[in-house]
């Protein structure tokens, strides 16, 4: 049992699950970039295609991008993921999201305007002294993840 204002809890886990992605998913994520320029260039809106060759970019090299071990830990200052520490004076609510049982996820509501939800990965940490732990900070509120992030992977983002 963990006292809250004792204590910290501390584990290292992959900052993301990785997805690894064939040849097949570059090819298809390209032609409908390409498609979508073409579009935009036929329709007149040159500086849209222009963003749209440059998000194309950038998500294919976040794509191809592999995890780093990152260092968790959960205090009486508040949750820290690697360097970012989120106090709890800037946290509503948490809940530990536990439909698939390989991928835990500690789920944070902000107060941040930009930094709405926080998700953390709870793969090798102790879940139940986690919610004990953040029950007595807290309160646990349901929440699900975005519907951005329900879209990512599905495509295997």
């Amino acid at each position: 049992m963990l006292y809250p204002m004792e204590e910290s809890i501390r584990w290292k886990t992959l900052e993301f699950e990785y997805k690894e992605k064939s040849a097949d998913w570059y090819w298809t994520f390209g032609i409908v970039a390409v498609a979508g320029t073409l579009i935009s260039i036929i329709l007149g809106n040159i500086l849209f295609a222009i963003l749209i060759i440059i998000a194309t970019f950038t998500i294919a090299l976040y794509a191809s991008k592999h995890p780093k071990l990152i260092d968790f830990e959960i205090s009486t200052r508040g949750v820290r993921a690697g360097h970012i520490l989120h106090p709890f004076n800037t946290l509503e609510s948490f809940w530990i999201e536990e439909e698939q049982e390989k991928s835990l996820k500690l789920l944070l509501m902000s107060k941040k305007t930009f930094a709405l939800h926080i998700i953390i990965p709870l793969t090798n940490a102790p879940v139940h002294d986690i919610r004990e732990y953040l029950s007595h900070k807290l309160p646990e509120v349901e929440q699900h993840e975005s519907f951005t992030e329900r879209i990512m992977e599905l495509v295997r983002f």
